[in-house]
């Protein structure tokens, strides 16, 4: 193993890339063995670790047990352990929402129950969710383009296909409707526009209203309702069509800007690697080589910025952004990115990281600590079908 890394404060987000100028020579630390061996480590701390009150009222998938669960679903397959039960994975939250709520519980029981060979059938419970009277949200994390992942992630990890195409027409609809509306009501830039729902008002000036940079993102933003608008094309009709991808050319342009700005808005653009997410899509949906450029762009930006202080989580943390490289990896076959997101392994299982990084409030959850690292490491064991857990991509066969 390497004697130690390097790690220096470069602002207050990152620590410098300890493998900036090379990786010649490191990727043998990071053998298959070894990080077989690192997941059966990290497996055991992750359920022997002390679970307190908080965890235990905490059931989603974003920062509660749900999580934690699903990851150790995806470790199960290197570890010779059986599957005992759902460990925690109750129905204790809010009913419609996917990350943050009772959906991403329903669609990790769905998991465990193909894992097991038992059936549980879920379409009863989406049909339920995306015919509710909701809030006007639109996001992954707990509106309705969460309802769009939980159908893929059903589909991949669950052989499951819950709703009709007149359901998911209908989801479609409402998303970008509701993108539509705020556009033309408030005037923004973007063809279509999802702001904080507690914004009212109407914009007084003719100039388009400039684009609130913290809600361009994956999880909470435009970038990820776009990558599930994406996920569903061939349900949209043309003029569906041209409103999605006049937003995702609006969205490459603002970005193209962004990139080589050192303004404080590019300080807020800190979920870079999950933007790649959203190029990779595009690329495959409307293959125009400018989004596989954005994506590679992004891995570049990713490596050359340096190593989040935020944790190993998959939310703006290190194994977020290592699943930049291996998403990359599995698209283009090109061993750099595969060899770079084995860096990223070694920085996570590093005890010097452990002891500089950020402390979650929840340190052991999928998005914000351990378990997201726990998903990284069995990907790349497997990286031709790595998946980035609960938002999957449909990759080329």
């Amino acid at each position: 193993m390497i004697a130690f890394l390097n790690f220096e404060l470069k602002d207050k987000h990152f620590f410098t890339n300890p493998f900036l100028s090379s990786t010649d020579g490191y990727e043998r630390y990071a053998s298959d063995e070894w990080i077989l061996t690192q997941i059966k480590a990290l497996t055991y701390k992750v359920v022997n670790r002390i679970i307190l009150l908080d965890e235990k009222l905490t059931y989603n998938i974003y920062s509660g047990l749900g999580g934690i669960v699903y990851a150790l679903l995806r470790a199960h397959k290197y570890l010779n352990q059986e599957l005992s039960d759902e460990n925690g994975v109750t129905n204790g939250a809010a009913f419609y929402y996917y990350l943050d709520g009772f959906l991403g519980i329903n669609v990790t029981k769905a998991i465990f129950h193909y894992i097991k060979k038992e059936s549980f059938d879920i379409s009863a419970t989406i049909t339920t969710v995306v015919n509710i009277l909701m809030p006007e949200k639109e996001t992954i994390f707990d509106g309705r383009c969460g309802q769009l992942a939980s159908i893929l992630t059903l589909q991949k990890e669950a052989n499951q296909f819950v709703l009709d195409e007149n359901e998911i027409h209908k989801v479609l609809t409402k998303v970008i409707n509701t993108g539509y509306d705020c556009s033309v009501k408030h005037l923004y830039e973007s063809p279509l526009a999802f702001p904080e729902s507690n914004y009212s008002g109407k914009h007084s000036s003719v100039s388009p209203l400039p684009y609130p940079v913290k809600l361009l993102g994956f999880l909470k933003g435009l970038a990820g309702i776009l990558q599930m608008l994406l996920s569903f094309w061939n349900y949209l009709d043309d003029n569906k069509k041209s409103l999605v991808k006049d937003t995702v050319e609006w969205l490459l342009e603002k970005y193209e800007v962004d990139k080589a700005s050192s303004s404080a808005e590019k300080d807020e653009m800190k979920d870079i690697g999950e933007l790649c997410q959203l190029w990779i899509v595009a690329y495959i949906v409307l293959d125009d080589e400018k989004y596989l450029n954005a994506a590679d762009a992004c891995c570049e930006q990713i490596w050359e910025r340096g190593i989040s202080c935020e944790g190993p989580g998959l939310d703006n943390g290190v194994s977020g952004n290592g699943y930049a490289f291996l998403l990359m990896y599995r698209l283009t076959k090109n061993e750099k990115y595969l060899s770079r997101s084995k860096m990223f392994s070694l920085i996570l299982m590093d005890p010097e990281f452990d002891k500089l990084m950020k402390e979650s409030e929840n340190p052991f959850s999928l998005f914000e600590g351990w378990s997201g690292a726990l998903c990284f490491l069995t990907d790349i064991l497997d990286p031709k079908n790595a998946q980035f857990p609960f938002i999957p991509i449909s990759f080329p066969q």
